[in-house]
C-alpha cells in the first residue's frame, strides 16, 4: 500500500467517523427529543381527556401533580440522558430532592387512592408509561451508550436467533433494568415536578 493510498484511507475514515458523529450527536439526538416530547404530549392529552370527561376535577391533586411532572419532563426533554440519570442517582440523597420526591409523590399516592379503581388504574398506567418513555430516552439518546449497546445487542440477537427462549432471557434483563430505574425515578420526577411548577 502506497503513502497516497494510506492517506486516502485515513481521510475517508475520518470523514466517515465525522459523519457518524454528526448524525448521532445532532440529527439523531434532535429526533429522539422530538419523539420523546411527542409521546409525553400524547400522555398529557390522555390525562387531560380524563378531566375533560368529568372523571376527575382539573384541580384534583392527582391530576395536577401528574400534569405538572409531565410538563417538567417536556420542558427539559433535551437534557434527559444517561448523564441525567447518573446525576439523579447521585442526588437521591440530597435533602431537597429527596424531600420533594417523598412529599409530592407520597401525597400523590394518597390522593390517587381516593379515586375510583378504574380511574386509579388509568392514572397509574399513565405514570408508568411516562417512566417508560423517560427510561427509553435515557437509553436511546446517548450516542456513547448506543455505540456501546448496539454491538452487544446485535451479538445477543444473533446468538439467540431461532430460539424460543428469547423472552425468558430478555424479560429478566428488562426487569433488572426496570428495578434499577425505579430507584432514580423518584428524584427524576421531583426535578420534573419542580421544573413543571416554574413553567
Amino acid at each position: 500500500m502506497t503513502t497516497h493510498d494510506t492517506l486516502v484511507t485515513a481521510l475517508s475514515t475520518l470523514v466517515s467517523l465525522t459523519g457518524i458523529w454528526v448524525l448521532l450527536c445532532w440529527f439523531y439526538r434532535d429526533y429522539r427529543v422530538d419523539l420523546f416530547r411527542h409521546h409525553l404530549f400524547s400522555l398529557r392529552a390522555e390525562l387531560f381527556d380524563h378531566a375533560r370527561r368529568g372523571e376527575l376535577p382539573f384541580d384534583h391533586p392527582a391530576y395536577v401533580a401528574l400534569r405538572t411532572t409531565l410538563n417538567g419532563f417536556l420542558r427539559y426533554a433535551e437534557r434527559i440522558g444517561f448523564v441525567s440519570i447518573f446525576l439523579a442517582g447521585r442526588a437521591a440523597n440530597a435533602s431537597v430532592v429527596e424531600s420533594a420526591a417523598d412529599g409530592e409523590w407520597a401525597k400523590w399516592e394518597l390522593t390517587v387512592n381516593t379515586l375510583e379503581p378504574e380511574l386509579r388504574a388509568e392514572l397509574l398506567a399513565i405514570r408508568a408509561r411516562m417512566h417508560f418513555e423517560v427510561f427509553k430516552q435515557i437509553l436511546l439518546s446517548s450516542p456513547l451508550l448506543l455505540l456501546t449497546l448496539i454491538p452487544i445487542v446485535l451479538a445477543a440477537l444473533v446468538q439467540l436467533a431461532g430460539q424460543r427462549l428469547v423472552w425468558k432471557v430478555v424479560n429478566p434483563l428488562y426487569k433488572a433494568c426496570e428495578s434499577t430505574f425505579e430507584r432514580v425515578s423518584g428524584p427524576l420526577d421531583a426535578v420534573a415536578f419542580k421544573i413543571g411548577t416554574t413553567a
